[in-house]
């Protein structure tokens, strides 16, 4: 009999065990149930976190709990600071540290809670939230009775420490997200200028607050509309984008103006229902995955205040521009003067010496002079439109008159002159007078550059390889730099301390109203030289062409072979 209630009594236990198992599973599926759709719920991560922690209290029979989250080296709690005791949060950072879980059966004999004896709880559970190795924050279970959690309880809690550690990483995760994304708002919204972005439609899919100013309404009604709607010229503004999108490369600078009605209260109209703005549109393609075109960014740059600035620049150039060639002209006018009262003061004194055919000689020349340096002052007024008039001339004819022309200078005392002119003695449409003109600017030129040292300047005419009437001026003299060389055609580039440079820019304009050129070739410390061509000749004396070019040459400055 007796054993017999032995074994009942055993089969009893064994029941009363296995009852106990079976409502501690069903308590910790429950819990996990209830953690499950807190952390599947809409609410954001903390208020997630909240739930849970508040239903672990619940079936826990816990008397509190939080979860605390780590930003950088602080723990930050999601509930309340207030109703957490000190001491929980002294185990939270010793298990935030270690990245072990902790259970303190009763803090009255754990040394370390010596300090906290008044209110402090007698038993604490504290696990640590790790994602990946990474400590995340630490989850908390007090209560005031020693022993108040068992293996059951904390065999749960360990497991649902690593889904609040996912939960713990979402929330990093978006924190992070919704800081970048203010910052990508910040960022654009600050700026002057009007951004936005489109899809591969050319529809718009984000703009900031500039472009209220462009399009004049909200930027949040701009989306899902056509890039170039609403805006008189817009569909310039769209070209441009589909440009994008076709080709995948930038475009930038393309200046557009846009016309729409005049919707925001602070628009000047100016008695017009219409507002008119001048863009600079820049576009750049968005690149998704393995490089796919996924749509562009668009900036529009509001220039009215750069165009008004332009204007007012070309306005002052257009100025300074009369100013300076003003000067250029007084310049011009002094080398004809000076050839002119070299002449003038000689003639007395060939007439005292009864030299009657060199007076007349040089009289003539004074004459041409003259009437080259009027022609010379009425077309330079405008300098777009240098006036040509070009008739049959020996061009051999007007090298000799133009070195007898300087000669008598100053600026050429030690200056000598070498020509290799061509037999055939070319006849060519040519502007006497400008041609004058061009030699004595270059002549000039290689004379100041010497400084005062001897020089020998060489003329050559000829038939280039294409059949043109050229001239070819070089000399022995420093050089250019390369940089004066690149822009020496240009306005205003001179080396000269007093010079204007616009000597060589009206020569290159009179060489192309001959339908020539005029071009430099210059080595530093060797010399410069001057290439004029001009157009095909018109006819040469046939017995000249014949005969060998004879080279010429006057005294008074240094050596130079020509070639």
């Amino acid at each position: 009999m007796s054993e017999g209630s032995d074994q009942i009594h055993l089969l009893r236990r064994l029941l009363e065990r296995n009852q106990h198992t079976l409502e501690d599973k069903i308590s910790e599926l429950s819990l996990l149930r209830v953690v499950n759709e807190a952390l599947a719920s809409e609410a954001d991560a903390p208020d997630q976190m909240r739930r849970v922690v508040a239903q672990v209290v619940e079936l826990t029979d816990a008397e509190g709990g939080d979860v605390l989250v780590l930003h950088g080296q602080i723990l930050e709690s999601i509930i309340d600071n207030d109703i957490r005791p000190p001491a929980s949060t002294a185990l939270a950072e010793s298990v935030a540290e270690k990245g072990e879980p902790e259970t303190v059966s009763d803090s009255r004999d754990d040394p370390r809670f010596a300090s906290f004896s008044e209110g402090c709880p007698r038993s604490l559970l504290a696990f640590p939230l790790v994602f990946r190795s990474e400590v995340l924050g630490v989850l908390l279970l007090w209560h005031g009775a020693p022993g108040a959690f068992d293996a059951a309880t904390e065999r749960v809690l360990h497991l649902l420490a690593g889904q609040l550690a996912v939960a713990a990483k979402n929330m990093d995760l978006l924190r992070n997200l919704r800081a970048a994304h203010n910052y990508r708002d910040n960022l654009i919204n600050s700026s002057a200028d009007a951004i936005l972005t489109t899809d591969t439609r050319a529809t718009v899919v984000l703009a900031n607050r500039q472009a209220a100013r462009v399009w004049g309404i909200d930027p949040g009604d701009l989306a899902g509309r056509p890039v170039g709607e609403g805006l008189s010229g817009g569909s310039e503004v769209e070209a441009v984008v589909v440009e994008v999108l076709r080709r995948g490369e930038a475009m930038t600078g393309q200046r557009i103006r846009l016309t729409r009605p005049a919707r925001l209260p602070d628009e000047p109209t100016g008695g017009t229902d219409s507002v008119t703005l001048d863009v600079e549109v820049s576009c750049s393609p968005i690149q998704g995955d393995a490089g796919r075109i996924i749509g562009t960014v668009t900036i529009l740059t509001r220039i009215e205040d750069r165009l008004r600035l332009e204007q007012q620049l070309v306005a002052s150039e257009s100025m300074a521009s009369k100013g300076r060639m003003a000067a250029e002209i007084g310049h011009e006018l002094a080398n004809f003067m000076n050839g002119i009262m070299g002449h003038a003061s000689l003639i007395p004194y060939m007439l005292d010496d009864g030299d009657t055919d060199q007076a007349r000689k040089s009289l003539d020349l004074i004459c041409r002079q003259v009437e080259g340096t009027a022609r010379f002052a009425h077309s330079l007024m405008d300098f777009s439109r240098l006036e040509t008039s070009p008739a049959p001339g020996r061009i051999n004819e007007v090298i000799r008159n133009t070195i007898q022309f300087v000669k008598p200078q100053n600026s050429f005392d030690r200056v000598s002159f070498e020509t290799r002119l061509d037999p055939a003695d070319p006849i060519a449409a040519i502007d006497d007078g400008q041609i004058q003109q061009i030699l004595v600017n270059l002549f000039k030129n290689a004379a100041e550059a010497a400084e005062g040292e001897p020089c020998t300047i060489g003329v050559i005419s000829l038939i280039d390889a294409e059949g043109r009437v050229s001239v070819v001026v070089e000399d022995d003299g420093p050089g250019l730099p390369e940089e004066v060389e690149a822009a020496l055609f240009e306005r205003a580039v001179t080396t000269k301390k007093d010079g204007h440079g616009f000597g060589l820019p009206i020569c290159k304009r009179i060489a192309t109203n001959h339908g020539g050129d005029l071009v430099c070739r210059t080595t530093p410390g060797e010399g410069t030289t001057f290439t004029l061509t001009l157009g095909f000749p018109l006819g040469a004396p046939t017995e000249a062409r014949e005969k060998p070019a004879a080279a010429e040459s006057t005294t008074g400055g240094g050596s130079l072979r020509l070639v």
